[in-house]
């Protein structure tokens, strides 16, 4: 990993793997799935205020994040690139750039980001987030705060937080390193805190939408999918069964995950294979053997096959994941 040596007030990370993208999101319990080989690195810039913190990523690969938020901290996220379709499967939303988001305190997180993707999100925690929602921004609504949610936002707000974002960044390369003082920090997690927040509250004021009744019912059967693929990682349930249990044909199938996660079912079960591999490997400890006892662990008998497929999808042989 090529990492900046920026003051302690921010880090600027580039090169990042799956996992390196799940724990920048503190106290969050991610499962990350890599769907597809980067063009690009994925990159990482954070901005670390007294209570607040601004991340700040672009994806070089497509991916899939499962799993739950912070338990003690709100998170809105803005995205401000996304080239192609993004699939929130908790939102029932499909998404491109100008988009908001808004996760409560532990809320669920099911999310396709396709590759080029790009977001900043603030995360705050809970009482102070609630406190400057009660004093400045009651119009939020309650169950939103409950539950979560994914909007569109208006054209002014989101030039408007694309710009303070921008700041923030050529604050974050300025040679005289204001980002370094506590006092600016302190100011800047205001800014930010009410920047976001005025956001969310002018996306809400837009007239939503009618539920895409169509897309939440595909969102429903990839899930029963998915779920049926997961329940045997290390072997590929046949084609033939996944669309009798789903009473799909083939060529549906195929385009229910194209169209709604980005690759074939036959791709989404090996990138979770894959990935599961990359995982074990990131948390073992180097020994003679390592990489074909977790390979045939996870049903990949082709050895070379395997090694090629590994290499493609994260751009380093398995060896070099553990660390």
């Amino acid at each position: 990993m090529d990492t900046a040596k920026p003051p302690a007030a921010h880090v600027a990370l580039r090169s990042l793997g799956p996992e390196a993208l799940v724990a920048a999101v503190r106290n969050a319990n991610f499962r990350p799935t890599q769907l597809g080989a980067g063009r690009s690195a994925s990159t990482l810039e954070q901005v670390r205020c007294p209570h607040a913190a601004l991340d700040m990523v672009e994806l070089g690969s497509p991916m899939l994040f499962e799993g739950t938020m912070a338990a003690n901290h709100y998170s809105i996220t803005v995205i401000t690139r996304c080239p192609s379709p993004g699939h929130s499967y908790n939102f029932a939303s499909a998404f491109m750039d100008g988009y908001i988001g808004i996760y409560p305190p532990g809320g669920q997180v099911d999310v396709m980001f396709p590759r080029g993707y790009a977001n900043a999100t603030l995360t705050v925690p809970r009482d102070r987030f609630l406190r400057a929602v009660g004093t400045d921004f009651p119009e939020i609504p309650l169950t939103m705060l409950r539950h979560g949610a994914g909007m569109k936002v208006p054209a002014a707000e989101f030039k408007a937080i694309r710009r303070l974002v921008a700041a923030v960044r050529t604050a974050m390369v300025d040679p005289a390193r204001p980002l370094a003082s506590a006092m600016a920090r302190q100011v800047l997690e205001v800014d930010l805190l009410a920047a976001f927040l005025t956001v969310l509250r002018q996306a809400c004021g837009l007239l939503a939408p009618p539920r895409d009744i169509r897309l939440a019912k595909r969102y429903q059967m990839l899930a029963r999918a998915r779920a049926l693929l997961d329940a045997h990682p290390t072997a590929p349930v046949p084609v033939a069964r996944l669309c009798a249990e789903l009473g799909l044909s083939r060529r549906s199938l195929e385009y229910l995950f194209v169209d709604t996660l980005g690759v074939s079912p036959a791709a989404y079960f090996k990138c979770r294979r894959l990935n599961a591999v990359r995982a074990a490997l990131r948390c073992s400890e180097p020994e003679r053997g390592l990489v074909k006892r977790l390979a045939l662990d996870w049903g990949f008998w082709h050895l070379g096959h395997f090694a090629a497929d590994y290499r493609t999808l994260f751009g380093e042989s398995p060896s070099h994941s553990v660390v």
